[in-house]
């Protein structure tokens, strides 16, 4: 049984799925006495999806801060940021956790005076880490889903991380960082004289989950080498079929795509809390020559589990396995560390009562992967869409072209090009072309053939089989990099790269357009207000 105690007043015993509970210095702290290295790990509730897109990311560059600020330290110690946590660990004897805890607490309050001189080798350093491409937005399941509303927003992560200021990185720490965001959580008791003096901070208020932009099944290319199928699963269904059916997805697609055709060497199914739904993603990387008949044997595999359910033998199998992970030391010391984040994002727990997991039904597994294929998403390997065999499996499976910056009257693309050379008064070309709103590309240029409208209220983006529309009002971020080349990225996902210099007349319309929500930068590092 759970137990909360004072600091002076801690328990002495606990039990390896159900941890005890204490709170010191007014933060919770979650502890098992384990079989495994001692480990203190100290969370705060805070990610890449939780900022926004004009600061997406910008918790690893506050992790990168604290822990130059700590410097080495006896035992492992080491720092993650990600999609919904920042954290900090350490394993060895109490007397480096204790240290190596008390330098984080300390850290924690030094970054909220962080100056601009301090953030320049640790921007660069993170650009060292995700490369100049991980400074670009990038498509990913849950910005086609949602836009760049909260899951989404973590697509924009580092966009803006050589022009991120001082003041923002000390707004954040303020925000986020402090005891009323984070948990300790311990393979040992707590020690006497443990101390978390960590800040205090404001409540913690997350926005909700936004509504998913799909309404029907699409497929898009995207940046990756790989194929991702992702859809939505309701929270409705419990943590322990959730868990079971993700395994059980898992071992059916390993045996088909893997060990049956050898297509693949890896399958990633991950699953993300979305407000009252999961966004699960399933992710294979098949070499370019198999993407065909992976996709193929990926689609079929998940509508059989639809349809049939899986196997006896796969759903014992997964069964038995997460029920012999569930006595591991190594997976409880994980889960407590799940236990903490969920509790401080309001998010359900991991699943970890045997009893439960042994008591899923093949109709659990069905009910999910149906769910699953309502609304897929598949995103595939750039270029490989290029393909007849390939286009023509995705027309049979009712898979359309997922449209990255739809016209927001619903027009089509023939409409809004008539639009832009007509006029909505009906003027003629022929009258109205010095007044035309459509920057073309130079001749010997990279972009001829293609065409920038900016009009009082869009930029349209005109190329071979290309229209993408995006409302000047819905415009997050202008970046502009060394080389002359400007990101634009609307809050619906869409984003669009171009080289003014290759269009006449882009340049001055580019600085003269009114978006008033957007952030324009350098993002070679200047800001430009």
């Amino acid at each position: 049984m759970s137990t909360r105690s004072t600091d002076d007043d801690r328990p002495a015993t606990t039990s390896p799925t159900t941890p005890s509970e204490t709170s010191i210095d007014g933060v919770p702290v979650l502890w098992s006495d384990l079989a495994h290295d001692p480990t203190a790990t100290l969370t705060f509730a805070v990610g890449y999806r939780d900022t926004g897109p004009v600061t997406a990311g910008i918790t690893h560059l506050v992790e990168h801060l604290v822990m130059r600020r700590i410097g080495p330290v006896d035992g492992v110690a080491n720092a993650v940021s990600g999609l919904d946590m920042t954290v900090f660990y350490v394993s060895g004897p109490q007397e480096a956790r204790a240290a190596f805890l008390a330098a984080v607490c300390e850290a924690i309050n030094w970054v909220r005076t962080v100056t601009d001189e301090h953030l320049d080798v640790e921007r660069r350093t993170i650009l060292a880490e995700i490369g100049h491409a991980g400074t670009y937005l990038a498509l990913t399941p849950a910005s086609a889903r949602y836009g760049l509303d909260g899951l989404g927003a973590s697509a924009a992560a580092h966009t803006r991380l050589m022009a991120w200021t001082a003041e923002e990185v000390r707004d954040v720490a303020a925000r986020w960082f402090h005891r009323g965001n984070a948990a300790l959580t311990l393979t040992t008791p707590p020690w006497d004289g443990l101390r978390l003096p960590l800040p205090a901070g404001p409540a913690v208020h997350r926005p909700a989950a936004p509504a998913p932009r799909l309404t029907s099944p699409v497929a898009t290319e995207h940046e990756h080498a790989t194929i991702d199928l992702s859809g939505t699963v309701s929270r409705r269904h419990s943590p322990a079929v959730r868990t079971i059916a993700a395994r059980t997805i898992d071992v059916t697609l390993t045996e088909a795509l893997r060990h049956t055709s050898g297509h693949v060497y890896d399958v990633d199914v991950t699953r993300v809390d979305a407000g009252d739904a999961q966004l699960w993603s399933i992710e294979i990387d098949p070499p370019s020559d198999a993407t065909l008949p992976a996709l193929r044997t990926l689609l079929d595999g998940l509508r059989r589990l639809a349809q049939h359910g899986p196997e006896p033998r796969v759903l014992d199998r997964a069964k038995r396995a997460l029920s012999a992970e569930i006595g591991l030391p190594s997976h409880q010391a994980a889960t407590l560390d799940l236990i903490a984040l969920a509790r401080l994002r309001d998010e359900d727990p991991p699943a970890r009562d045997a009893h439960a997991l042994a008591a899923v039904s093949v109709d659990d597994v069905k009910a999910i992967v149906t769910e699953l294929l309502d609304v897929p998403l598949v995103l595939l390997p750039e270029g490989s869409t290029d393909a007849p065999e390939l286009e023509q499996l995705l027309d049979e499976t009712g898979l359309a072209p997922l449209d990255r910056g739809p016209d927001p009257e619903g027009r089509d693309s023939r409409a809004v090009i008539m639009d832009l050379y007509l006029g909505r008064r009906g003027r003629r070309f022929a009258h109205a072309w010095r007044r035309l709103p459509v920057h073309r590309g130079r001749w010997f240029s990279p972009a001829r053939g293609t065409e920038v409208a900016v009009t009082e209220d869009r930029i349209v983006v005109l190329g071979p089989g290309v229209v993408l529309t995006m409302l000047l009002d819905d415009i997050v971020l202008i970046g502009t990099d060394a080389d002359g080349d400007v990101e634009i990225v609307s809050r619906t996902g869409a984003s669009a790269v171009l080289r003014p210099a290759d269009y006449r007349g882009l340049a001055r319309a580019l600085a003269a357009a009114a978006t008033p929500r957007a952030v324009r930068y350098d993002k070679s590092g200047t800001a430009l207000g």
